[in-house]
């Protein structure tokens, strides 16, 4: 058996990677391809803070697989000092946040007629440590394997997540600005590395598969 290696990008090989953004103020949100801010940024009448979030469907990786390793890789235009970066998981009810319409999500609804279980992305399920905020501008790179390999066995495989600031309650700008999955180039996208058929305890023997690489593939 060989490490495989999966990449999701939205519009290559058919995939379809939804990210949004929601800021607590004003409440507001976007789905459309501006490049987006996460973090805090000091505005004229307080601070705003800046969430992200993203799905994509995973369930093209095998039933027996097990996951190594899943990364976030942004491509950032610009940085405003650093953080701590977490992640959470969306509960089944705030799955299904709206995709389709250009005002929406916001930070206190998911679509134009429900509102998200709690304001600001919904109620957190686990909450991990992921990276920290970069100080200079390219690729910055996120660690999800756990939220992902969590997907991918409980979730029905469609991974729907929310990045956000350790320390959104303090007062300095902390945030950066990334390309979206509608920009024409430098898309958001993620990364799997998995063994298909190990079985319990498979991770213990990675050392005994060679890696191989390979690109997302339609399973009919």
């Amino acid at each position: 058996m060989a490490m495989e290696t999966v990449t999701y990008e939205n519009g290559v090989n058919g995939v379809n990677f939804y990210d949004a953004y929601i800021t607590d103020d004003p409440d507001s949100g976007s789905g459309s391809g501006t490049p987006y801010k996460l973090g805090v940024v000091s505005g004229k009448t307080g601070n705003s803070i800046k969430r992200s979030i993203f799905q994509v469907d995973i369930s093209d990786i095998p039933k027996s697989a097990t996951i190594f390793d899943a990364s976030l890789a942004l491509n950032v235009t610009a940085t405003s000092g650093t953080d701590a970066v977490q992640v959470h998981g969306m509960i089944s009810g705030d799955q299904d946040w709206d995709k389709n319409d250009i005002a929406y999500p916001k930070w206190s609804n998911k679509s134009s007629s429900t509102a998200w279980s709690v304001s600001g992305g919904g109620r957190k399920g686990a909450v991990l440590n992921c990276g920290t905020l970069p100080t200079s501008t390219g690729t910055f790179t996120l660690d999800l394997t756990y939220l992902v390999s969590r997907a991918y066995r409980y979730e029905g495989k469609v991974m729907n997540i929310c990045l956000f600031l350790s320390n959104e309650s303090l007062a300095s700008a902390r945030n950066i600005t990334f390309k979206t999955s509608s920009a024409s180039s430098n898309k958001p996208v993620l990364t799997v590395k998995y063994v298909e058929g190990l079985g319990v305890g498979g991770k213990t023997r990675l050392s005994q598969y060679r890696t191989k690489s390979t690109r997302r593939k339609h399973r009919k």
